[in-house]
């Protein structure tokens, strides 16, 4: 599997939502062109799915077309980013494989949820510890 890498994308997926990173990439070896990663915060899920094969709801279920491997994809998506280190996909590659982005509290490590706003995350945890913005 040769894949190559063309867009990311963070969103925090409005107030209530989680949020999630969304790749645009191709599988160059399987021929197929206009995928579409989403993975979750944590990088450690992903959904696959090929823009160009988009059809109604009912036609993927019956047809059993556009469905991808996400967890085979994951590891794959990670190897092409951290294969180029060199380019602009290595801070993407750090924000989703080698991060976490959450508030964290010092004090228990209590992390509150990405997709809070800033005036929603308390400056003190209920343990007395300090929150820490990342």
């Amino acid at each position: 599997m040769a894949i190559e890498i063309r867009d990311v994308a963070y969103h925090r997926n409005g107030i209530a939502g989680l949020p999630f990173y969304a790749v645009l990439f191709n599988d160059t070896d399987a021929g197929m062109f206009n995928q579409v990663a989403t993975i979750d915060e944590d990088g450690k899920d992903c959904r696959v799915i090929n823009a160009g094969m988009v059809v109604t709801a009912g036609e993927i279920g019956t047809r059993h077309m556009n469905k991808w491997r996400g967890d085979r994809y994951l590891h794959e998506i990670k190897e092409a980013m951290r294969e180029h280190r060199h380019n602009e996909y290595w801070d993407w590659y750090t924000s989703i494989f080698e991060q976490d982005t959450r508030p964290q509290c010092s004090e228990c490590g209590y992390a509150w949820s990405a997709c809070l706003g800033d005036d929603e995350v308390p400056t003190k945890c209920k343990c007395g510890g300090e929150v820490i913005l990342p």
